[in-house]
């Protein structure tokens, strides 16, 4: 089949008010198509004189499982033409705004596989619409969160089903997909942000070593994107708050404090000399001089320590001086909620 200057007039009869679209200058060709074997896919178009539309790939139709691979390309559609079916199932026209998209649409053995990028520039509802069908969803929240200072959204839309399953339809797939990522604006509204990125990272919460509130190299990363986020949306707002885990960071704890009692040597040893070491939590040390500034620390503790034969505290290999150190290193309540306001601030 091959078309040349084609065009289709669409008029959904469906939908109250009506919807039309016109698909014109439509040129290309589907197939050769033979049983048992994939054919071409290639046309290009227009959409409503304006929008670019190319449609490419390959389908199997005549094989006992349908075959397909195509992928669908088209930019800066209007959309207020759409307000129609805005209305029915959201209960909000649209009052301006243009729809760019990137398909993938792919069938093998029954299974349907789709990835849909999507780009809205300058998305903005309109009037409220009185709809029975209409669901109740946050998308004020929603547009908030997605739309950055631009005015643009990015939204990253995977979808899985079965096209053997006697219940299956697209559009209802399509559209619960769809509520289930703006519902997400109240439940959670780290993973919407996710879905303005390819691969959905979740960025709610970072981790952190057990006892300390150092930033590492991958929360670095998640905060890198979040600030990101925030930068391009202004009318978002962040609240951080350092948490503990009261078994893990018992433990962590004790040996941050033996780690900063070693440190702390060593400050007060250039400070003797007149260098400036700068703060405990960037001070990094050789293995030689944590042990010597670990001897010092070790001495300094009150608790009783191991003798030798003739009464005086024994040399004691490192291991086990950390180790006398650790137990008789007392964890409290004001310590724990000291390392969690220092995770908010690590943050910050």
């Amino acid at each position: 089949i091959f078309l040349q200057n084609g065009s289709i007039n669409f008029n959904d009869r469906f939908i109250k008010p009506n919807y039309r679209a016109n698909l014109t200058a439509l040129s290309g060709q589907v197939g050769p198509l033979y049983p048992g074997k994939s054919g071409k896919i290639d046309i290009h178009g227009m959409v409503s004189k304006t929008a670019p539309l190319q449609i490419s790939g390959t389908i199997d139709p005549f094989s006992a499982e349908l075959l397909l691979d195509i992928v669908a390309k088209v930019k800066d559609i209007d959309l207020p033409p759409f307000s129609p079916y805005s209305g029915k199932y959201i209960g909000y026209a649209i009052e301006k705004g243009k729809l760019s998209a990137d398909v993938n649409y792919q069938i093998e053995n029954g299974a349907l596989t789709a990835d849909n990028k999507i780009f809205l520039d300058q998305f903005t509802l309109g009037d409220k619409v009185d709809s029975e069908d209409a669901v109740s969803l946050p998308l004020s929240l929603a547009i908030t969160l997605l739309k950055n200072s631009r005015g643009e959204i990015n939204l990253h839309l995977p979808l899985k089903g079965s096209i053997n399953d006697p219940q299956f339809n697209l559009g209802d797939v399509i559209f619960t997909a769809f509520t289930n990522l703006i519902t997400k604006a109240i439940t959670s509204p780290f993973t919407l942000l996710g879905a303005v990125f390819e691969g959905g990272e979740e960025l709610s919460k970072i981790s952190f070593t057990p006892g300390f509130a150092d930033i590492d190299a991958e929360s670095l990363q998640r905060l890198q994107t979040l600030s990101q986020v925030l930068k391009e949306r202004p009318s978002l707002r962040l609240e951080i708050s350092g948490h503990v885990d009261p078994a893990e960071d018992y433990e962590g704890l004790k040996l941050a404090k033996l780690q900063n009692k070693v440190k702390a040597q060593k400050l007060a040893d250039d400070a003797k000399k007149g260098i400036a070491s700068g703060a405990i939590t960037d001070m990094t040390l050789t293995p030689e001089e944590y042990s010597k500034y670990l001897e010092i620390a070790y001495k300094k503790e009150t608790f009783e320590k191991p003798k030798n034969a003739i009464g005086l505290a024994k040399s004691l290999p490192n291991a086990e001086m950390e180790q006398l150190i650790l137990a008789h290193t007392v964890i409290t309540d004001d310590d724990l909620e000291l390392l969690a306001e220092n995770r908010a601030s690590a943050a910050r």
